[in-house]
C-alpha cells in the first residue's frame, strides 16, 4: 500500500488475523484474502467527495489500517497512522468494452487480485 503520513502503532493480533495471516502463508499466490469491489454509480461521481469519505471512514478504523508483520519473531498487527492517498484507485469502468456491464469490473477485478 501507500507510506503513512503518521506513526505507525502495533497490536497483538486477533485469532481471526492468525488464521488469515496463515492461510496468506500456506498459499501465497491465492487471491483468497484479497478484498476487491466495484460499484456502478449512475450519473455524475464527485471523486474528491468520494476520496474524503473513504479517508474519514479509514481514519476512523483502525483494522482498515492494519497489515499483518513479522516482528522479533512474532506475528504483530502495524496499525498505519494514516494512509497516503496514492492508495485510492477510481477507475472509470464505462470505456471499456463489454459484452455485459459487470464483465469488465471483473476482469479489472481479477487483474488486481492476481
Amino acid at each position: 500500500m501507500g507510506s503513512d503520513d503518521g506513526a505507525a502503532s502495533f497490536a497483538v493480533t486477533t485469532s481471526a488475523q492468525d488464521g488469515l495471516w496463515l492461510l496468506a502463508e500456506l498459499s501465497p499466490e491465492s487471491p483468497a484474502h484479497t478484498v476487491c469491489r466495484a460499484y456502478r454509480v449512475a450519473g455524475p461521481l464527485d471523486v474528491g467527495g468520494l476520496r474524503a469519505a473513504w479517508r474519514a471512514v479509514v481514519r476512523r478504523h483502525e483494522s482498515l489500517r492494519c497489515t499483518l508483520v513479522e516482528r522479533a519473531g512474532r506475528l504483530a498487527a502495524r496499525i498505519a497512522g494514516d494512509v497516503a492517498d496514492d492508495v485510492w484507485s477510481f477507475v472509470d469502468l464505462a470505456a471499456r468494452p463489454a459484452e455485459h456491464p459487470h464483465a469488465a469490473a471483473r476482469e479489472f477485478g481479477a487483474g488486481l487480485a492476481a
